[in-house]
């Protein structure tokens, strides 16, 4: 074959860019939705995804049962709770017992429970012999006794209108691996590199059974889990610290859902100073804490001293003593070192 008709020989395009090139329309969506069930979808991949995604939505109306039903599922895989709530809402009448059960999954792990509850209730009307429904209910209820031990984040309205904070419940594995996929998550807030579903699992609740922590899942309205905020506190003195999913920072949501929870912590809990740490080169959570009202301490940790401290709360004569003894109840390997202050540089 001459080069000159090798140069006429273009590459196939692929299906993200075939929707991209007609704007993720219901018809382009429909047409390309058996091949999108087949695809495997990696963490790095998957905003573009939800993102092709919402711009579909406003044509969902247009489409057929069979393509809302592939979309369902599409949605399923990807972890795209919010999708799967509204693709249900359009199937309705047309919904198979494991699409609404997969219905009821998404609205427990969107923090939805009144709303999963019902549905839960309408299926065991509908079919009083499928014992799936009763266990999904029991199931909700067992989650929303579990929620009601934190008065603070009480019910479906606890947030902003778009942001909220549930629980980090043993139902957001998947949810929790599309956005810790970044190595950066890991390094920098000093967590564990999973290695297994177990070993998630058993960390969850080792953090439940030391009875001081609170695991919560930061949930958007559109874009469901976008990350993890932490609070051990005891005795009216908290740690904090957090993460976001590498496709969710920058937009002001970690600063939100964080002062959601100190606002709660404050006003319910009893919280009257709070600590955190960072590396010295986390320029943008060193910022985040100071627009939260933490002051960078005068001195950083030890062993590792490229870590420094901040605190939130009224002044006190005794901060080291307060964060040493706090450290060492968390059974911290990191300790106080002598005083050095730092100034964030740009």
């Amino acid at each position: 074959m001459s080069l000159a008709r090798k140069t006429e020989i273009r590459r196939e395009e692929s299906d993200f860019e075939l929707l991209e090139k007609y704007r993720w329309s219901a018809r382009a969506l429909s047409i390309r939705l058996p091949n999108l069930l087949e695809l495997e979808i990696g963490g790095e991949e998957r905003f573009s995804w939800i993102s092709g995604l919402r711009m579909a939505q406003g044509g969902l109306w247009a489409m057929d049962a069979k393509s809302l039903k592939s979309l369902f599922e599409f949605a399923c895989r990807l972890g795209d709770w919010p999708m799967v709530l509204d693709a249900g809402k359009f199937l309705g009448d047309e919904l198979e017992c494991h699409e609404a059960l997969d219905l009821i999954e998404a609205c427990a792990r969107l923090g939805k429970m009144a709303e999963g509850l019902e549905i839960s209730i309408r299926w065991q009307l509908l079919l009083p012999c499928d014992l799936r429904f009763p266990r999904a209910h029991d199931r909700l209820l067992e989650d929303l006794h579990f929620r009601r031990r934190f008065p603070a984040i009480e019910g479906d309205e606890y947030g902003e209108p778009d942001l909220c904070l549930i629980p980090l419940s043993h139902r957001h594995l998947d949810d929790f691996f599309w956005q810790y996929f970044d190595p950066g998550i890991s390094e920098l807030c000093c967590l564990p590199e999973f290695v297994s579903r177990e070993q998630w699992h058993a960390w969850l609740s080792g953090l439940y059974s030391d009875g001081d922590e609170l695991p919560l899942a930061i949930i958007h309205r559109e874009w469901g889990f976008v990350g993890c905020c932490h609070l051990v506190m005891h005795e009216g003195i908290g740690f904090l610290y957090y993460w976001m999913g590498k496709d969710f920072r920058g937009q002001g949501l970690a600063f939100r859902a964080n002062r959601l929870l100190l606002s709660a912590a404050i006003e319910s809990f009893g919280l009257r100073a709070c600590y955190a740490k960072v590396f010295e080169h986390n320029l943008p959570s060193r910022r985040l804490l100071e627009r939260l009202g933490f002051e960078c301490l005068d001195f950083r940790t030890i062993p590792d001293e490229t870590e420094i401290f901040y605190r939130l709360g009224e002044d006190s004569r005794h901060v080291a003593c307060e964060l040493r003894d706090f450290l060492a109840r968390m059974k911290s390997d990191t300790s106080v070192a002598e005083p050095i202050y730092t100034e964030i540089k740009e």
